[in-house]
């Protein structure tokens, strides 16, 4: 693994009387911020709003310069690098003098850096970010200090440049990715929660404040929902709402604005709540929507749409401007009774959106249907060969042009599954010409006994799933997908130290497979450990970049219990937990090449859920309670940057 050092190396003949004083991003560590983004025109950052317009104006003042890139102006220069990833940003600074005085601005290799993000987590952590939270990581230097303590003063770099979000978050980055070790500030607040929350999105847009379930009754088990905001080193509870009557579903959210909570229980009530200019949240009017019991509900990431599954109906609902709720289309359900040991996903992944809220995916009894929003109506189109299986797992990407199915064969869906099953894993792109239809089927081989489990990258150009070589060891297949409807084989993964990852007590296989949010890790969970992979990484002896390279391996020490796992939003960093003592590591790429533990502490009890903060700035540990019971609790840590500054 390249070393994400910040001071790079000066190309030949280059100043070093008159270079910026801004570190520079080499190759080997620009590697590691991965693959092109958008181009700069459709990315909000102030360098493409300002800096790039001048550049745009006073480049069609003057004759253009020609095919001799000798003869560009400075302006046009920074322009054509605006739209460079970082790899060919650190590249280009190899180029010459002027080439590199150019690549080394703060400014630009901060918008080269977020344009490595995919989109749709672009938008996310533009939300996130915010300039108090990241200067209360970069300032401290250690763990909380005791009254009386001298205090540090702010490094000059601090002090003189502009504190915008995305260039703090870029310094942060760049401080965990040289540490060896990573320092953190943890609070004494524990909220009594539920524990593991089924992927619903507990944090609002801006990341600013909290919703936990917890159980607010000894006597009787009924839920309920406190909203929490980070104060400092710990969580200041906002509100408890009232207790509803009956247990909410799965799938609750916050509002695009953050200024109201959803959600929906399991009679039809919806149930909203709405923050006050004082920072409180009042319960608003509640309304049901369905007269039948609702089995699950889902809100779309922009809030304004909900579908709900009742017995024999999926509905689906809008919300006008007015935020009023209103049923825009029903779809009858051909309810198929399935045995106990078919997988079935939870209530909070029946329905998938895509990134933009118009297209979702639904899974009903071994059935997918896929919901494009057409004016006021959707349009439905059934994915899959009902005739030749039954569709065990659905996902869609976050752009809503590709889905990935993988059908049993109906004679095995109504049978106890054997050590080894077979599946027919198929892949359908949507265009304007055909609409969804299908552009590859595969066999493949899993030993899992439950959910077999597919993954899309972030930027929906790869499809990674299980598979078996032919002696039987598990392996990972990744699929390249291009924008055209193509795919082609791109690797295929094998996970583990070198041995079998399964035992004859426990043929799981691969139960997990998840992507970094910039795409530039893929891991892999099992019983035995979890395998981290890394794109793009140039292996020791290799002249080109291989498309696949294992970086860690983390071994399960307690083979009985499942590892909990979880991406930081940084794309970089990861968090892992293991064992009943609740054993939690958070690990990254470190300065000498290997991808190293950097903190590690015991939780006391067994972690039910990990969860980054939006901004990647705080860490929930959501342990279990007494004897394994119900409720457990929740407890937040603060990583903050180390103490070397970014230039050392």
């Amino acid at each position: 693994m390249n070393k994400p050092v910040i001071s790079g190396a000066r190309p030949s003949g280059s100043p070093s009387r008159n270079a910026p004083a801004e570190p520079m991003l080499t190759e080997g560590e620009a590697r590691r911020v991965g693959q092109p983004g958008d181009s700069a025109s459709r990315h909000g950052h102030r360098l493409a709003a300002a800096r790039l317009t001048t550049s745009l104006e006073q480049a069609a003042a003057v004759r253009l310069p020609g095919p001799d890139i000798s003869c560009w102006s400075d302006h046009l220069l920074e322009l054509f690098l605006c739209y460079l990833h970082p790899v060919g940003l650190a590249r280009a600074a190899r180029v010459c003098r002027r080439w590199y005085q150019a690549a080394s601005h703060r400014s630009l290799q901060v918008h080269c850096f977020m344009q490595s993000y995919p989109a749709a987590q672009r938008r996310r952590l533009s939300q996130a970010l915010h300039t108090a939270t990241l200067l209360q990581s970069l300032r401290l230097p250690g763990k909380t200090m005791t009254p009386g303590s001298p205090q540090k003063t702010q490094p000059e770099w601090l002090v003189e440049q502009e504190h915008s979000p995305q260039r703090l978050f870029f310094t942060l980055v760049k401080h965990w990715l040289h540490a060896r070790q990573l320092a953190f500030d943890s609070s004494d607040t524990c909220i009594r929660s539920i524990g593991r929350s089924c992927n619903e999105e507990l944090y609002s847009p801006d990341g600013n404040y909290l919703v936990i379930r917890h159980s607010c009754s000894s006597r009787q088990w009924r839920e309920s929902l406190s909203v929490w905001s980070h104060e400092g080193v710990g969580l200041r509870q906002l509100a408890c709402t009232h207790t509803p009557s009956l247990p909410l579903c799965h799938g609750m959210r916050f509002s695009a604005d953050s200024r109201r909570l959803l959600a929906v229980d399991i009679q039809g009530q919806l149930h909203s709540w709405q923050q006050e200019a004082d920072s409180s949240w009042r319960a608003l009017a509640s309304g049901r929507l369905s007269p039948a019991r609702v089995e699950g509900a889902r809100f779309s990431p922009d809030a304004r749409c909900l579908v709900i599954q009742t017995g024999g109906n999926l509905l689906v609902f809008a919300e006008d401007d007015a935020q009023q709720w209103e049923q825009s289309y029903s779809f009858p359900l051909n309810t198929i009774p399935l045995p106990f040991d078919f997988a079935a996903t939870s209530s909070a992944e029946f329905v998938q959106f895509s990134a933009d809220s118009h297209h979702f995916l639904f899974v009903n009894t071994g059935q997918a249907f896929i919901f494009d929003h057409c004016g006021a109506s959707w349009q439905t189109a059934g994915i899959g060969d009902v005739e030749g299986g039954s569709v065990e797992t659905a996902i869609l990407d976050a752009q809503g042009s590709w889905i990935a199915v993988a059908l049993r064969d109906k004679r095995q869906a109504w049978m106890i599954p054997p050590h080894h099953k077979s599946l027919t894993a198929k892949l359908w792109h949507c265009s304007r010409e055909k609409g969804w239809h299908c552009i590859d089927s595969r066999t493949c081989v899993s030993a899992l006994m439950y959910q077999y489990p597919m993954a899309f990258s972030p930027d929906s150009r790869q499809l990674a799933f299980p598979d078996q070589w032919s002696n039987g060891d598990v392996c990972v297949c990744v699929l390249s997908l291009a924008h055209t409807g193509h795919c082609k084989l791109a690797a295929w993964l094998t996970p583990g130290p070198g041995a079998a990852i399964e035992s004859p007590d426990y043929p799981y296989g691969i139960t997990a497979l998840h992507y970094s949010a910039n795409g530039h890790y893929l891991a892999a969970m099992t019983r035995a450990g979890i395998q981290l992979w890394q794109f793009g990484q140039q292996k020791h002896g290799s002249a080109a970049p291989l498309p696949w390279v294992a970086v860690s391996w983390m071994e399960n020490g307690d083979i009985t219990r499942e590892m909990r796992f979880a991406f930081s939003p940084d794309g970089y960093h990861c968090a892992t937990a293991m064992g009943e003592g609740g054993h939690v590591r958070v690990q990254g790429p470190g300065p000498d090449r290997d991808y190293v533990t950097k903190l590690e502490f015991a939780a006391g009890r067994l972690v039910e859920q990990l969860l980054f903060a939006p901004d990647a700035t705080r860490l929930l540990v959501s342990c279990a309670g007494p004897q394994y019971t119900r409720p457990g609790y929740t407890t937040c840590l603060r990583l903050l940057a180390p103490r070397t500054e970014p230039d050392s």
